[in-house]
């Protein structure tokens, strides 16, 4: 069997490095909707959320940090919006009307992120075996 120590040095560098890229990939289209008129889009969009209106109120949407996360909170509720709905902390009319553009952008970020990290997770237990 094929070890990763055996691996030609290029191959083992890009293995390593990809799933950083990709994670930061996701991060980069979660913090360009904090920072464009996205963000206003989203936090306007949805307001029957209790959860989502108490961190709007905690973490204030002031600087970078607390927009990325509230756009990530939005993008949670979003994506796991049946979820929401069913426990009837969501209005599904809200769900329905969400911008499309919006909820598309949130998603391939989720993926992203979900998949570099995953990514990551592999090529830590790749490694330490």
């Amino acid at each position: 069997m094929m070890t990763f120590e055996s691996w030609p040095v290029i191959l083992k560098l890009s293995f390593l490095l990809a799933p950083f890229v990709v994670v930061l990939s996701g991060v980069a289209i979660n913090a360009h909707m904090a920072l464009t008129r996205d963000y206003e889009i989203a936090i306007s969009s949805i307001t029957s959320s209790p959860f989502l209106e108490q961190m709007k109120v905690v973490w204030g949407g002031r600087n970078l940090r607390s927009r990325c996360l509230l756009v990530g909170t939005i993008g949670g509720i979003i994506i796991f919006s049946r979820y929401h709905v069913r426990r009837g902390l969501l209005n599904p009319n809200e769900v329905r009307d969400f911008p499309a553009f919006l909820k598309r952008k949130m998603k391939i970020s989720f993926v992203l992120t979900t998949v570099g990290c995953l990514w990551m997770l592999i090529d830590y237990l790749l490694i330490k075996r």
